[in-house]
C-alpha cells in the first residue's frame, strides 16, 4: 500500500494513518464489509461517464473511508486506463489529485470521476468528460496559470481525445468579469478569461472562492498577494463573486 501512496502522492504524514485505518475483515468486519460493497459500485462505474449515486460524506470516525476505497480500486482504473492507451504518466498525473485531497473530507463525488474513467490530467488543467459530448474543463488549484501551460494542456486535450471532444466548458469563479477591475489585462487570470465566451446567468461562489485561494476552512482572509487583496477586499465591500460559465472550441 506504501507504494501506492506514493504512486498518487499523498503526503508522507498520511500514509501511515491511511495504511492503520485500513478496514480489517477480521478486526473491522462490518466496515470491511461496506468497503467492499462501495468498491463493487466504484469498480461497476469504471468506464461510465456518470458516477451510478452519490457519497454520503463519511463520518469523522472513519474520515478514510472513501480514500481506502480509491486505493482498492486503483489497480483496476490503472489497469482500464492501460486497456484504452492511456499513458503511466497521465494516469499518475490524473489519479494523484486523491493525494492533494486527502485532507478534505466531501470530495468523494469530485474524485469518483478520475477512478472510473471520465476525467483526465493533461498538463496544467483537467477535463471531464460528459454525457453530451463536451468537456467540462477544471484548473486545479496547484500553481499559477501561465497562457504557454494552458495552450500545452489545450494541445494536449486536442491530442488526447481527438475529433470527439471539439467543445469545451468551464464553470469556473475566475471567470467572474468583476476580476479585470483588480487584475492587470496581462495578468494570467484575465488572459484565461479571455479564452472563453461567457454565457448564462451569474451564480454566486463567495464559498468556492474562499477555499480556491484561502485554503478549505479558511477563517482569516490574509491580504499577501494581488488576488488574495482582490477577493478580501470584493468581500469586504459587501460584494459578491460568481461563477461564471465560459466555453470554447478545442482545434487541434
Amino acid at each position: 500500500m506504501y507504494e501506492a501512496l506514493r504512486w498518487l502522492d499523498v503526503p508522507e504524514a498520511f500514509r501511515q494513518p491511511l495504511v492503520e485505518s485500513m478496514p480489517d475483515p477480521d478486526r473491522t468486519p462490518e466496515l470491511w464489509l461496506a468497503l467492499q460493497e462501495t468498491c463493487s459500485v466504484l469498480r461497476g462505474d469504471i468506464g461510465s461517464l456518470t458516477s451510478s449515486q452519490r457519497w454520503p460524506d463519511p463520518p469523522l470516525s472513519q474520515r478514510y473511508f472513501y480514500f481506502h476505497a480509491f486505493l482498492t480500486v486503483l489497480p483496476d482504473i490503472r489497469r482500464w486506463h492501460a486497456e484504452q492507451g492511456v499513458s503511466d504518466q497521465i494516469s499518475q498525473a490524473t489519479l494523484a489529485d486523491l493525494g492533494t485531497k486527502v485532507t478534505q473530507l466531501g470530495k468523494q463525488n469530485w474524485l469518483a470521476r478520475h477512478f472510473h474513467g471520465s476525467l483526465y490530467r493533461l498538463g496544467r488543467l483537467q477535463f471531464d468528460r460528459t454525457p453530451d459530448g463536451v468537456l467540462e474543463v477544471h484548473i486545479p488549484g496547484d500553481g499559477p496559470l501561465p497562457p504557454s501551460a494552458c495552450d500545452e494542456s489545450f494541445a494536449q486535450a486536442a491530442a488526447f481525445f481527438g475529433g470527439e471532444y471539439s467543445r469545451a466548458v468551464c464553470h469556473s469563479w475566475l471567470l467572474d468579469e468583476q476580476l479585470r477591475d483588480y487584475l492587470r489585462p496581462d495578468s494570467n487570470i484575465i488572459r484565461f478569461q479571455q479564452r472563453f465566451t461567457v454565457i448564462g446567468d451569474p451564480v454566486v461562489a463567495d464559498d468556492d472562492v474562499i477555499e480556491f485561494v484561502f485554503g478549505e476552512g479558511a477563517t482569516e482572509l490574509p491580504r499577501e498577494t494581488t488576488l488574495q487583496r482582490a477577493i478580501a477586499d470584493h468581500l469586504a465591500e459587501g460584494r459578491h463573486w460568481h461563477q461564471r460559465t465560459g466555453r470554447l472550441v478545442i482545434r487541434s
